[in-house]
């Protein structure tokens, strides 16, 4: 449908529908109405007349005499509508018909009326009878009425129904001619004018508008706004042309700026590659002659020194392990942003790492002042699988943290099962201390690389700013979480959640027995080492108590029974006389005491065993370790007969290599030729001078042909190769020395200041040893590949 027959319908159901509507119910109720009083006039009219002719029929049909009822019925037909009127006699034979032609006067009627004629008794009034009766019919009398007037009122009905359309469609004729010239067509203008306007056609004619009234008001400010949007379209287009000459401009410097910034991207690339990879090459080279400064600081420990060259040397000793430190971080980093850095996937002690960790700072926290505790959950799985030495890394990280930006107070080290399966266990590390501090301004800088907070409070602490950075990607990398919380002047806290595979190998170590019959008491005024104490005696099944006090002590042990064992586990650094401690011991029990006394820290340690000899005491370091918790109660309980026996000392603790005994290495070393290929002098120099203490044989070669060469000739127990030297690298070396010779199956063991985990050591490496190499690494490598000599080399 058209825009214009829309409009005309419109127009035509809004102006002409109610009129018509309107006029043709009030024609039709009028029609109506005038039809309907006309039937009940006639219908009144014609039971009036049939009862007024039985009453002047009665007294003509008694009598018998008609012709006198017949004229007056005539003169009735002429005065009243009546069509026709007939009278039956009692037999209902029609005995007068006027007028006498039925069929014509019955094409004028409208209705039949009748009414019986009776004969009435005319009541005596001398008498005493009843009323007059009507008697039985003496004839009907029946009429029809004249149905003109009706048909006259029905046609006047018709003709004006009739009417009523015509009119209306003359109306809808005029109404359309008059709404076309004066609405539909100025309307129609508008659709088309607004229409041009949506899309972009700003030329509507400027002349004066035709339409009056709204319409016409409606046509003038359409001209007006299209006058306006066509200038405004003309300084638009005056000011885009402006603006794309100014952009187009701008896209050529934005081009050659991206260029350039592309090119300064690239070299920034590269600068970054390059400088990883001096980071990496100056760190790895750093370390070869590091291996020689610690190789024979060692070494120069191990002779006559004055008290002044012994400080010397501890100062120097403390030097370098600050160096290796900043050289293994920046190495860490440069391996972790060239995406390199790979995590070992391999059981390990967890206890044993976090107790080695702590145990690097004891040291510095005594110098302090501070009190250094760990505290490690005893339902911590024996071992985990995963890289042990970098979670030791992170822990020593906040460790160090710790006792840099703490002066007084203490730090506690936990570690905590948050949950466990047969699979996996969920572990919480967390480093807390009471020092400065940090800012909420600082926290969000703390784990980014080379960023230091500063710290007045604690003055400009040592290191690069790269610890918590490397631990952040660490813990990212081993899918767990790391946490901070600081508040300024009252201590820090960091935790990393991990979860680990539990290791599902049998244990290599039989667990110690339980001493069920032992009881322990804790004399502390520290209650972070108390629940340490009582979790390192958890081990054993040994139940701790503890007090603070000597009135506690004593109300203790009154009620502890006397023929059981009692351990006392003493803290002489924060019971620094702790003879009181003792005598109220002694006067609860004899001298010979049932049980036994830990020491814990504290100058008097050494002198309370001499001084009392009755006593059965041990003296282990603050915080206290796990090695030195089970040791003592081995040593204490294992001759008291109401005890199981224990077993011997646990093999872990005499596992790692023991420096100590260089006479017993040097026993199981006697007669093993080694074969030393190093590039660098010093290095050979170290090695050889370590194994030559040992017992052993050494040949040197300084580069890998040299060491083929050698391998050709001698057959050797062990082989340590350097993997970079010029020429053939220790690769290539081990290589070819596997292929042929007398050393195939002679154990190979490569240096370099790179660490090789076991999964990414190729078949003809069997171990590894990461520079700076220090007596210890190298002593516990060799005596575990030389438990192979019988097999290997048969001398």
């Amino acid at each position: 449908m058209s825009l214009t027959s829309h409009l005309r319908s419109r127009l035509l159901l809004l102006t002409l529908g109610p009129v018509l509507l309107v006029t043709v119910v009030m024609a039709a109720w009028t029609g109506a109405a005038r039809l309907f009083d006309a039937r009940a006039a006639q219908q009144t009219l014609g039971e009036t007349l049939v009862r007024q002719i039985a009453q002047y029929a009665e007294p003509s049909l008694r009598s018998g005499e008609l012709e006198h009822l017949r004229r007056g019925i005539l003169t009735l037909l002429a005065e009243s509508p009546l069509a026709w009127v007939s009278v039956e006699n009692a037999a209902g034979t029609v005995i007068i018909r006027e007028p006498a032609a039925e069929a014509d006067a019955a094409e004028n009627t409208s209705r039949v009326f009748e009414a019986n004629v009776h004969a009435l008794e005319t009541r005596d009034p001398d008498s005493n009878t009843s009323p007059a009766t009507a008697s039985a019919p003496l004839g009907r009398i029946r009429l029809a009425l004249d149905g003109a007037a009706l048909r006259d009122i029905q046609r006047e009905l018709l003709i004006t129904m009739l009417v009523l359309p015509v009119s209306a469609a003359l109306i809808a004729l005029i109404s359309l001619r008059l709404g076309l010239t004066a609405i539909i067509t100025p309307l129609l203008r508008l659709r088309h004018w607004l229409h041009r306007l949506r899309n972009g056609q700003f030329d509507v004619p400027v002349e004066p508008a035709q339409g009056r009234g709204v319409l016409g008001t409606m046509e003038r400010d359409l001209v007006a706004l299209a006058q306006t949007l066509r200038e405004q379209r003309a300084t638009l287009q005056l000011r885009d042309e402006q603006s794309m000459a100014e952009l187009r401009e701008t896209l050529e410097e934005l081009e050659i700026k991206n260029a350039e910034l592309d090119i300064a991207r690239k070299r920034a690339l590269q600068a970054s590659r390059i400088k990883s990879e001096f980071l990496a090459n100056m760190s790895h080279e750093i370390r070869t002659p590091m291996n020689g400064v610690m190789g024979f600081i060692e070494l120069l420990g191990k002779t006559e020194l004055s008290g002044v060259q012994i400080n010397y040397l501890q100062t120097i000793r403390a030097s370098a392990q600050h160096l290796m430190t900043i050289l293994n971080d920046i190495l860490d980093l440069s391996k972790i942003e060239a995406g390199k850095l790979r995590l070992a996937k391999r059981p390990f002690d967890l206890r044993a790492q976090l107790e080695t960790a702590v145990g690097l700072f004891v040291p510095n926290a005594e110098t302090k002042g501070l009190s250094l505790i760990l505290d490690i959950d005893p339902e911590l799985p024996q071992e985990l699988i995963g890289d042990g030495p970098r979670i030791a890394q992170i822990v020593t990280n906040f460790v160090s943290n710790a006792i840099k930006f703490t002066e007084r107070g203490d730090i506690e080290v936990t570690a905590r099962v948050l949950a466990q399966n047969p699979a996996t266990a969920t572990i919480s590390l967390t480093v807390r201390d009471t020092g400065i501090g940090i800012s909420v301004n600082d926290q969000e800088r703390l784990f980014r690389a080379f960023d230091q907070l500063d710290a007045p409070a604690a003055g400009k602490q040592p290191g690069t700013g790269l610890g918590l950075a490397i631990c952040r990607h660490l813990v990212d990398m081993m899918d767990g979480q790391l946490r901070a919380e600081s508040t300024p002047g009252a201590g820090s806290s960091f935790q990393v959640t991990l979860t680990l595979e539990q290791s599902n190998l049998p244990l290599t170590a039989r667990p110690r027995p339980p001493l069920t019959h032992l009881r322990a008491i804790s004399v502390t005024r520290d209650p972070v080492l108390a629940r340490a104490l009582g979790h390192l005696l958890a081990l054993r099944g040994v139940h701790a108590l503890s007090c603070n006090n000597t009135a506690e002590l004593t109300s203790l042990l009154r009620e502890h029974p006397a023929e059981q064992a009692l351990l006392i586990g003493l803290d002489l650094r924060t019971f620094p006389s702790a003879w009181q401690v003792i005598d109220a011991l002694l006067s609860q029990r004899d001298t010979h005491l049932r049980g036994g006394i830990l020491l814990i820290g504290g100058e008097d340690a050494a002198a309370i065993p001499t001084l009392c000899p009755n006593l059965r005491t041990r003296c282990i370091p603050r915080p206290p370790m796990s090695a030195d918790i089970l040791t003592a109660l081995d040593e204490l309980f294992s001759a008291m007969p109401t005890l199981p026996e224990p077993l011997a000392r646990h093999d872990w603790a005499a596992s790692a290599p023991q420096t100590g005994d260089n006479a017993g290495a040097g026993g199981r070393m006697h007669g093993l030729c080694v074969l030393i290929a190093d590039d660098n002098l010093i290095n050979r120099q170290l090695a050889r001078i370590f194994l030559t203490q040992l017992g052993a044989t050494v040949d040197e070669a300084r580069d890998g042909e040299q060491a083929v060469q050698a391998a050709v000739t001698q057959h050797y127990d062990l082989i340590l190769l350097d993997l970079h030297m010029p020429g053939v690298d220790g690769y290539a070396a081990a290589q070819r020395i596997r292929g042929d010779g007398l050393n195939t199956g002679t154990p190979i063991i490569t240096l370099s200041g790179d660490a090789l985990p076991a999964g990414e050591r190729p078949a003809c490496i069997d171990d590894h040893l990461q520079k700076p190499i220090t007596e210890e690494a190298l002593i516990g490598t060799l005596l575990r590949w030389s438990n192979r000599r019988p097999v290997l080399g048969g001398s």
